[in-house]
C-alpha cells in the first residue's frame, strides 16, 4: 500500500472502479437476488436499480472519502483525502470488485440449482462457496483497515476506533433520518 500512496491515483480509473463496485454490490445484494428469483422484477425496473446502484461506488469514493478522511484527522490521522480515496480503492473496492463477481457466481449457481438440477453435490459446492465467500467478506474489512490505517499514517487499533466512530456515526445519521420521515408519512 506504501508504494500506492506514493503515486497518483488516475481519476477515471478510479471512477469506473467505483461504478463497477456499486453494480456488482448492488447485483450481490439478497433481496435484488431473491427479486430476481421469484420473477418478482421486470428488466425495466432491473435497469433502473441497477443504475442506481452503480451510482453508489462513486458516492463512497467521494463522499466517503471525504468523510473518512476528515474523522482520521480527529483521531491522529493525517486527514489526507486522497490517500484515503486510495485506500478506498486499492483497499476496498478491488477486494470487493472480486467478492461481487463470486457474489454473482454463487447466485448463478443457486438459480440452476433452484431451477434445473436439484443436485445435492451442487448445494455442497454452494455452501462451500458461500463460506468462502463469508471469510473473505471478513477479511477485506481487514485489507481495508490496514490500507485505512497507513493512508492516515496511524496504528491499526485507530484505524478500527475510526471506521467504528464513523459507521456509529453514519447509524445514528440514517436513524435521525428515517424518524424524521415517519413523521411525514
Amino acid at each position: 500500500m506504501q508504494d500506492v500512496l506514493q503515486y497518483g491515483l488516475h481519476k477515471k480509473a478510479a471512477l469506473l472502479i467505483s461504478l463497477l463496485f456499486g453494480l456488482l454490490t448492488t447485483l450481490s445484494y439478497s433481496h435484488i437476488q431473491a427479486f430476481i428469483l421469484l420473477g418478482e422484477l421486470s428488466a425495466a425496473s432491473i435497469l433502473v436499480i441497477l443504475v442506481i446502484g452503480s451510482l453508489m461506488g462513486p458516492l463512497l469514493y467521494y463522499v466517503f472519502g471525504l468523510l473518512l478522511g476528515k474523522v482520521g484527522s480527529w483521531y491522529g490521522g493525517n486527514g489526507h483525502v486522497e490517500a484515503t480515496r486510495k485506500a478506498l480503492v486499492y483497499g476496498f473496492f478491488m477486494p470487493g470488485i472480486l467478492l461481487g463477481l463470486v457474489s454473482i457466481l454463487l447466485f448463478g449457481i443457486a438459480y440452476v440449482q433452484a431451477y434445473f438440477l436439484h443436485s445435492n453435490v451442487v448445494y455442497i459446492i454452494y455452501q462451500i462457496g458461500v463460506f468462502v465467500h463469508n471469510v473473505a467478506s471478513i477479511w477485506l474489512i481487514g485489507i481495508f483497515l490496514v490500507a485505512f490505517a497507513e493512508a492516515q499514517k496511524i496504528k491499526l487499533w485507530r484505524s478500527m476506533l475510526i471506521l467504528i466512530a464513523f459507521l456509529g456515526c453514519m447509524a445514528i445519521l440514517f436513524i435521525v433520518i428515517d424518524q424524521i420521515t415517519r413523521l411525514f408519512i
